[in-house]
C-alpha cells in the first residue's frame, strides 16, 4: 500500500485516504473503534486508499437496510391487528436473539473474533453475502447445535434469504 493514486482514476474516483477514511466514519455515526481494522478489510487492493470499487457490496446492502425498515414498518401494523400476533413476533425475536448471542459467542470461542470467523468461515469469497444454504452448511461444518431457524431469524431481518 504505497497510498498513491491509481493510475487512469480521476480525482474524484480515486478514493479516500486512511485518515480521511477515519474521520469521515466518526462524522456518519460509526463509533465502533476499529477504524484501521475496517479500513485495512475493505482496502482490497493494499493502495492504501478505498473507493467505490472496494465494497461492491455496498448497494446490495443498502436495498437490504430500506428492506428492514420496510419489515418493521410493517411489524407496526401487525401489532395493530392483536396483542396475540405481537406476543408471537416477540417470542419469536426473543430466540432468534438468544440464538445469535450463542452463535457469537461460539465463533469468537473458535476464531478469537467475529471478522476472522466472517472471513475464514461465512464469507470465504469476499462478497459480503451468505445464502441461508452456504450459512446452514457453515454451521454444520463448525458444529453449532443451536436453534439454526431462529439464528437465521436474527440475521435476515428482511427476509431476502441471503
Amino acid at each position: 500500500g504505497s497510498g498513491k493514486a491509481r493510475p487512469g482514476r480521476s480525482a474524484v474516483s480515486q478514493g479516500v485516504p486512511r485518515e480521511q477514511f477515519a474521520e469521515s466514519c466518526a462524522r456518519n455515526g460509526w463509533y465502533g473503534g476499529a477504524e484501521g481494522l475496517l479500513f485495512a478489510a475493505l482496502d482490497r487492493h493494499k493502495s492504501g486508499v478505498v473507493c467505490g470499487e472496494d465494497f461492491p457490496w455496498f448497494s446490495r446492502e443498502r436495498e437490504r437496510q430500506q428492506k428492514r425498515t420496510l419489515v418493521a414498518s410493517r411489524l407496526l401494523r401487525v401489532s395493530k391487528k392483536g396483542a396475540k400476533t405481537v406476543q408471537s413476533e416477540m417470542r419469536k425475536n426473543i430466540l432468534a436473539m438468544r440464538a445469535l448471542m450463542a452463535f457469537r459467542s461460539h465463533l469468537k470461542q473458535k476464531y478469537g473474533g467475529l471478522f476472522r470467523a466472517w472471513r475464514r468461515l461465512l464469507d470465504r469469497g469476499g462478497d459480503m453475502n451468505v445464502s441461508r444454504k452456504e450459512f446452514f452448511a457453515a454451521c454444520r461444518e463448525i458444529n453449532w447445535e443451536g436453534d439454526l431457524n431462529a439464528l437465521w431469524h436474527a440475521l435476515d431481518a428482511d427476509d431476502g434469504g441471503s
